[in-house]
């Protein structure tokens, strides 16, 4: 009977030692993922090229919004990401990076915003 005891404490030991690892370990790569995507929950990681028409629409270097090449000189984006500006003169499209910080000048293209032509009926509520 005392060996069964010794037995189990000694597996219970081992287990919590490999759970902490685990644990550990899981943390530290949620941790490299959530630095890279702050904002998205459960999320998968893209391989390069899986998503070819989504976009990236930048203002002033940063990304503002998401969009979709729907033509070569077309991209369609959520009514609300443009609504309040007038000007696109700091606005840029970003096509071809997978990771925004990583964009390879390779496969990445740049393009200025030309203009944009707002959804007339758009209504936030």
């Amino acid at each position: 009977m005392k060996q069964i005891k010794s037995f189990l404490s000694g597996l219970v030991i081992i287990l919590s030692l490999v759970h902490q690892n685990e644990t550990r370990e899981n943390e530290l790569n949620n941790e490299i993922i959530l630095k890279r995507f702050r904002r998205i929950i459960r999320g998968q990681l893209a391989k390069p090229g899986q998503f070819p028409y989504q976009v990236s629409i930048n203002n002033n270097g940063d990304h503002f919004c998401g969009g979709a090449l729907i033509h070569k000189k077309w991209i369609l984006s959520a009514a609300h990401c443009l609504k309040y500006f007038t000007s696109m003169q700091n606005f840029y499209v970003i096509m071809g990076a997978t990771y925004l910080d990583q964009a390879d000048p390779k496969y990445v293209q740049i393009s200025r915003i030309d203009a944009h032509f707002p959804f007339p009926r758009y209504d936030p509520w």
